[in-house]
């Protein structure tokens, strides 16, 4: 067929041309014809967004596709976020899972287009989100590079394999740091998802190195999902952490029966402090109730309390009395039995009356009584035990108010009766978490309420060890100064000097020695802190750091060429004797080894095994470190 003619149709299928399309077509007879891309007519209508001009294909039965242009993906290359090619295309059995010879799939194609309604089409006919392209690449990392957050919180929906890497062994989120200008949003959904940052791709670059060297703001966000999801356990710890301590059982009070009573008759006495009898010869008696039933009141306290109403209408009845008598001069003694008579009758009927209307009062109570009494009697033996049920604020605002800085809630839970050293999910209080987030007022605040300064959580980690690892030298300082413990241990029993050492830390390091910290530690494998610093070179790469703390060291008189219980020097474990795979940086392994060598190391010890540095680094095809270590031995020799 002339290419003309081939022109003349898919013109006509890329503007609509529906009846001129079928003209052409139908003088041809040839209905798998297809473009220089080896897209047929109906992908090509597919693909163009033309949805009647398909309709009318399919009607006419040219449903042609070439195998490298499936007509699923060529729905989903159109530009338009519209879910009716795809319906067509599924309609005409196309595999949701069909690919082009790329390898790539639909799913992947409108995930990079950011197309949201067809991504939810796909995903709701069951698409395959794990599958991966010639380059390795799955629709996740597709979603990431559109940039497009909801495009990227859909697929996190499908609960992919979150870390899942391509051939540059890159993870989606270490491609999205990649990018000029990641998205802050994205770079939480995947940390929330449960993303690495620490992974390297084959560059040995992390996502958290990445973002340290070109985004120190997604570098804090990383450092700060680290603190707290992670407690950012240094790589090399082991996990064999301690057994979790179970806390302790709350005891219960125990009051004993005297004490209760001894309570109860206090509570009594105050309230018939407050009230009296008043009764005058004018006015009716007037009792007022003084019994006031409490769950902490005995049953030999209430009993008494029921003939005490009745003294109370004795007395009244006889100040009564009195009163009238009081009232007769000398000069009518003589009349007395005929006033009593007259008058003892009124003041019987008014008492009798109040006294009936007292009844229903003092029939309540005796009831009262008799339930106190079948509830008390058969324990009456033993001693009341009580449950203190203490009001249980919300200890997840307890926490989030400790990492954000917010003392006022902090401030309102502990009146509210929260356990300031109550712990988290992973063995954490307040005060470690503040820590770890440089949160320094807050520290100081849980301090002044008396939080135990030395909690340690699940793995062991403390209030200090956290403001180590997180680079808090304030805290750290602040903790120091309210007696926390200098030589005290961390995570798997690490000590606070060796986790700083690890991290490379010699600010931190100087902290600690001016507090008394003990830098001449040995561990049980023999090894100084020049050896952690050296053990760390396989997992970090900042080497200015590496260098000014093997300096602070040697400053303070440690020995460079100090050996391990295998032999090895700490040149000789960067040189990587200590290991029979060893990935690392080969420029900065060489970098540091510079250094050591013009602090004083000696290249040509061997351990116990016979190696030597050189000989790692032979075996480790570290090349650049091998050129520094031979020019150390030309210049002995």
């Amino acid at each position: 067929m002339p290419k003309s003619q081939i022109n003349h149709i898919f013109e006509c299928c890329k503007n609509g041309r529906i009846q001129q399309l079928l003209d052409a077509l139908e003088s041809t007879n040839d209905s798998h014809i297809v473009d220089e891309r080896q897209n047929s007519v109906l992908a090509m209508a597919l693909k163009s967004g033309h949805w009647q001009t398909a309709e009318s294909l399919i009607e006419n039965n040219i449903t042609y596709f070439h195998v490298n242009k499936p007509g699923l993906i060529s729905a989903c290359q159109c530009k338009k976020d519209d879910t009716h090619g795809i319906q067509l295309a599924l309609k005409l059995g196309s595999d949701i899972n069909s690919r082009d010879q790329q390898q790539r799939t639909a799913l992947m194609t409108v995930s990079l287009l950011g197309h949201i309604n067809k991504a939810q089409e796909l995903i709701e006919n069951r698409a395959n989100i794990t599958l991966q392209d010639n380059h390795g690449n799955t629709a996740l990392m597709d979603a990431v590079q559109s940039k497009n957050k909801n495009m990227v919180q859909l697929i996190l929906k499908q609960n992919p394999e979150i870390d899942q890497t391509n051939k540059q062994d890159e993870t989606a989120l270490i491609l999205e740091l990649k990018q000029k200008s990641p998205v802050e949003d994205i770079v939480t959904q995947l940390l929330k998802a449960g993303s690495n940052p620490e992974l390297f791709d084959n560059n040995k670059k992390s996502a958290w190195l990445i973002a340290k060297q070109k985004h120190p703001k997604m570098a804090r966000l990383i450092e700060i999902h680290l603190n707290n999801v992670n407690q950012i356990e240094l790589p090399f710890f082991s996990n064999d952490y301690q057994t979790k301590e179970k806390p302790e059982p709350f005891e219960a009070e125990t009051i004993t029966e005297q004490q209760v009573n001894k309570q109860t008759s206090t509570v009594i006495n105050e309230k018939h402090s407050k009230h009296s009898i008043k009764a005058t010869l004018n006015n009716e008696p007037r009792i007022e109730p003084s019994i006031d039933l409490t769950p902490a009141t005995s049953i030999d306290e209430l009993e008494p309390e029921m003939s005490n109403e009745t003294t109370k209408k004795q007395e009244a009845m006889k100040h009564t009395s009195i009163g009238v008598n009081e009232i007769i001069s000398d000069d009518l003694v003589k009349q007395v039995p005929a006033i009593k008579a007259k008058i003892e009758p009124c003041i019987e009927t008014k008492l009798s009356k109040n006294i009936d209307k007292l009844k229903p009062q003092l029939n309540s109570k005796t009831k009262t009584i008799q339930n106190l009494t079948e509830t008390i009697k058969p324990n009456s033996r033993k001693p009341y035990i009580f449950t203190k049920k203490p009001k249980k604020p919300n200890q997840q605002e307890w926490f989030h108010a400790a990492k954000t800085g917010n003392l006022g809630g902090l401030n309102r839970m502990i009146i509210e009766g929260i356990d300031i050293d109550c712990i988290d999910d992973k063995g954490c209080t307040a005060l470690i978490r503040a820590s770890g987030h440089s949160r320094r007022a807050v520290v100081s605040f849980l301090l002044q309420q008396n939080a135990n300064i030395e909690a340690r959580s699940h793995n062991g980690s403390t209030a200090m060890s956290t403001s180590i690892i997180g680079n808090c030298r304030h805290v750290a300082g602040l903790l120091l100064d309210n007696g926390a413990n200098v030589n005290a241990l961390g995570p798997s029993d690490y000590s606070y000097v060796t986790i700083a050492a690890a991290q490379w830390n010699d600010a931190m390091l100087s902290i600690l020695y001016r507090n008394g910290g003990d830098i001449f530690v040995i561990n049980n494998s023999n090894q100084s802190l020049l050896h952690i610093i050296a053990l760390a070179a396989e997992y970090y790469n900042n080497v200015n750091n590496a260098k000014t703390s093997i300096q602070y060291l040697l400053d303070h008189g440690m020995d460079i060429n100090s050996q391990d219980k295998n032999g090895d020097t700490a040149l000789m474990i960067l040189s990587g004797t200590h290991k029979k795979k060893y990935e690392v940086d080969d420029r900065n392994i060489a970098s540091i080894v510079h250094c050591l060598i013009k602090m004083g190391a000696a290249a040509a010890i061997n351990n116990k095994a016979g190696n030597s540095a050189l000989d790692a680094c032979r075996q480790h095809k570290l090349l650049q470190t091998k050129g520094v270590l031979m020019n150390a031995l030309s210049w002995n020799d």
